[in-house]
């Protein structure tokens, strides 16, 4: 027993440093061809486009909001597609427990998705006008010191501090808005499956009582379904990142 368990330590390993070795590359591939296109596309455009677009601006979109992306696929997805994984997992050990108590425990599941598909749509409009400003602020600031002689023989100091101030502020609002959000989101997410343990208990121990499941099997499944509750907390944060960084690809 001592020997498979240090050879299912040493695959899981193995399999962990490679998964996430895959995904730095994919990361980094993503992130070249990203920049690539997003430069090839500036490169075609109009005149015009560069007399009404900061010069900062075009600079965040080929480093911040890039870099957001790319950082997204080697953490963010890469999390997401374990946690997917896991909770199949978890999904099929709880119904060889006890099929009605899976059902039981699903009951959260539509409310939660609705939830999901409402707070993405909200935070990738949030994260997207986030975005847009601090891109306005970096490419004010830009300006302002690339003309430093001019502004200060203005005495523009004061007026482009204030500008860029703005800027910050209304940034500020808007992170939080987005965190306001998020509390409502999580305190849902959470909550509503902590909801569903008590009635699995619940019913659980009606079960145990009949004599239609045994006390250890409810013990295992106990201990499944908090396996799962975690695994949905993951979920729902690498579902707001991948949102986040959604929003500011489409910008």
């Amino acid at each position: 027993p001592v020997v498979k368990l240090l050879i299912a330590a040493f695959a899981c390993g193995l399999c962990s440093s490679t998964r996430g070795a895959t995904f730095v590359v994919l990361g980094s591939k993503v992130s070249m061809k990203l920049r690539l296109g997003l430069f090839d596309n500036l490169l075609r455009q109009e005149i015009g486009f560069f007399d009404k677009t900061k010069t900062g601006e075009i600079v965040s979109r080929l480093t911040q909001d890039c870099s957001k992306v790319s950082d997204q696929v080697q953490f963010n997805v890469n999390v997401f597609l374990r946690t997917v994984v896991q909770t199949i997992t978890t999904l099929v050990f709880m119904t060889s427990v006890s099929p009605q108590l899976t059902y039981v425990a699903f009951v959260s599941v539509p409310i939660v998705g609705y939830l999901s598909k409402k707070y993405g749509s909200v935070i990738s409009d949030m994260s997207r006008e986030t975005q847009k400003i601090l891109a306005e602020a970096n490419a004010g600031a830009q300006e302002a010191l690339s003309s430093m002689p001019t502004l200060r023989g203005f005495a523009g100091e004061s007026i482009q501090s204030q500008l860029f101030a703005d800027k910050l502020a209304t940034f500020g609002r808007l992170k939080y808005s987005q965190a306001r959000a998020y509390v409502g989101y999580m305190a849902s997410v959470i909550f509503l499956p902590q909801t569903v343990t008590a009635l699995v208990l619940f019913y659980g121990g009606k079960l145990t009582m009949d004599g239609s499941m045994k006390a250890e099997g409810l013990v295992s499944f106990v201990f499944y379904l908090q396996i799962l509750n975690n695994s949905f907390g993951t979920l729902g944060d690498s579902y707001t990142n991948m949102m986040t960084a959604l929003g500011a690809a489409s910008r």
